[in-house]
């Protein structure tokens, strides 16, 4: 009896739990913007309200808050909710960088030519592993 009285007690005291909250790389940005805004007066506790997530994410983010305030709205960190480092970062550079010229000079770039394209320079920089899908 004794142990279920206890627990009765220790449910009543836990604190409430929070879902979780993925903010993207723009408003990750905004958040460090208010921050600075504030003069830094604006405390961790008072931005985790303003964004629904936890005191220790807001901490993780302000500690890369140079990262964020230079991030170009228009990158792919932008919208992504999580930074994952690349597997194939030369590929992924390249095949970006053929990307953008390939679209600049007019042509019709589909999935097929993209997935060419990436092979061809996974080959070149020996990046093995590397599927194209």
């Amino acid at each position: 009896m004794q142990k279920r009285e206890n627990n009765s007690m220790l449910e009543g005291s836990k604190k409430q739990k929070v879902s979780r909250k993925s903010l993207t790389g723009i408003q990750k940005k905004e958040l460090c913007q208010k921050f600075v805004d504030s003069g830094e007066k604006l405390t961790q506790a008072e931005l985790k309200e303003m964004y629904g997530i936890g005191r220790s994410t807001v901490s993780e983010i302000l500690a890369e808050k140079d990262k964020w305030l230079n991030l170009n709205e228009n990158s792919i960190l932008a919208s992504n909710k999580r930074d994952r480092p690349l597997l194939f970062p030369k590929t992924d550079e390249a095949t970006a960088l053929w990307f953008d010229a390939a679209i600049n000079a007019g042509l019709t770039v589909n999935g097929i030519l993209l997935q060419e394209k990436s092979i061809k320079f996974a080959e070149a920089f020996a990046e093995e592993g590397f599927k194209a899908s």
